[in-house]
């Protein structure tokens, strides 16, 4: 949950895919705007290069690959059209900015953005489709058990299984009350008996437990002790809690939220980003009081 590791970091594959989306996108638009695209690609230059900043700037302040496996495709269309109407949007404010977006043709900027979105679309839904299919071929895949109550096992089932990416398998389910009989064919059920002899057959790496918790440190304990990492499901339920961070104060848990969350470098950027802005303004400003005054 509150993993050091950045989301550019765990998807710079997908970062990769979005720039050669870009660059091809942006060809494309070169070829179907002129024949002799050769003798033009240089005084667009200045374009791609805007383009290929801008993506990477709201890459860095946005995440927008953030839970990137787990978005269907009419999510995924509307991340990429998102993403590619800022780039552009920003495309067209700094060539308003610098007085040159006359020079440059405005049928290119509108075809890159179509061809941009379709590309920048089929690039992440293969490669995402061919990362699940490696997943669930993988022999190394990730085995977790759920520990949870008999009437609560086939929703506590649905839930951890809403947020596998294909990484990780469940492996059974521990009931230790209540019905242990499940409507779902597939699932092993075993009772808190059986779990030893399971995880000596079993590589288990992760488990995650929902039960009472007068039971909880008991079981932790348990879990720790055969080398499996413990997922502890709090007992209150949120439906909203944007940005939010796990921590320990002193003996509670702590669940926090914040409008950002941000990391040192993404602070500084934006930091600089209101600098510019507010020099930006300010500069508009003098500009159009010494128009008005010399008018």
């Amino acid at each position: 949950m509150n993993s050091k590791q950045s989301v550019r970091s765990k998807h710079i594959d997908f970062i990769v895919w979005d720039l050669l989306s870009c660059e091809i996108a942006f060809l494309l638009a070169c070829l179907f705007r002129y024949d002799d695209v050769i003798n033009h690609i240089v005084f667009y230059r200045n374009i791609n290069i805007i383009i290929l900043v801008a993506y990477v700037a709201f890459m860095i302040i946005n995440a927008f690959h953030s839970d990137i496996l787990k978005r269907d495709y009419l999510k995924e269309i509307k991340k990429v059209f998102i993403t590619n109407l800022e780039v552009v949007a920003a495309l067209l404010g700094i060539l308003f900015i610098f007085k040159e977006s006359a020079i440059y043709s405005r049928v290119i900027i509108g075809s890159y953005f179509v061809y941009s979105n379709i590309i920048m679309f089929v690039f992440r839904t293969v490669w995402k489709n061919y990362l699940k299919k490696r997943f669930s071929k993988s022999t190394h895949t990730t085995k977790v058990l759920l520990v949870t109550a008999g009437n609560e096992m086939d929703a506590f089932y649905d839930s951890i299984s809403k947020i596998n990416n294909g990484s990780f398998e469940i492996g059974a389910v521990v009931v230790l009350d209540g019905d242990k009989e499940s409507v779902k064919k597939n699932v092993k059920i075993l009772t808190a008996d059986e779990v030893l002899n399971y995880a000596k057959e079993n590589v288990v790496n992760d488990v995650y437990v929902s039960v009472d918790p007068k039971v909880v440190n008991e079981l932790t304990d348990f879990y720790l002790s055969m080398g499996i990492r413990v997922h502890i499901v709090l007992d209150t339920k949120v439906t909203h809690f944007p940005n939010y961070t796990v921590d320990m104060s002193g003996e509670c848990l702590m669940l926090s939220a914040s409008i950002s969350r941000g990391s040192i470098p993404e602070l500084i950027l934006k930091r600089l980003f209101d600098i510019f802005c507010g020099i930006f303004g300010l500069a508009f400003c003098l500009l159009w009081f010494f128009r008005t005054e010399s008018s």
